[in-house]
Formats: C-alpha cells, structure tokens, sequence
C-alpha cells in the first residue's frame, strides 16, 4: 500500500512517482493528484487498472471486449464508487 504520510510528490515527474502511485489505494491517488495536478497528465492508466481491479462490471465488459474507452479513467472511478 501507499505510505500514508504520501500526501503529494510535488513536482517529482510521473515516471519517478510511478512505482509509488501504483501502490496507492485510489482515495490516496486522487489526493495525492489533488496536490500534484501535474500528475493528471499520466496517471490515467492507474485509474484504468483500479477500475478493472475494483469494478467486476466493467472487468467483464472489458474481458469480453465491450467495454468502451471513457474520455477520463479517473471520472468513471468517481462515478462508479
């Protein structure tokens, strides 16, 4: 998991915080982008696996090839939790 005193990485590029971002809850991640909007750019592959990880819906939909790319991983998130 994502260490809890990790409440932002500043200006630390996305390829540098990747390792620890994978590890963060998503209530983590989305305060951490919070803080470091920076990241917003690249971390929609991360919310792309939560989604996946969290929501047996969207993984079937996925599996069989339905499921349709939404403009924002981390929006469906929010919606869908």
């Amino acid at each position: 998991m994502c260490r809890r005193a990790l409440y932002d990485v500043g200006d630390m590029p996305y390829r540098v915080a990747a390792p620890l971002l994978q590890q963060c809850r998503p209530d983590q991640l989305r305060m951490i982008e919070d803080a470091s909007p920076h990241l917003l750019e690249y971390s929609d592959e991360l919310w792309h696996r939560a989604c996946l990880r969290d929501f047996s819906e969207l993984r079937k939909l996925h599996e069989d090839g339905t499921l349709p790319t939404p403009s924002s991983w981390r929006d469906l998130y929010r919606v869908r939790a």
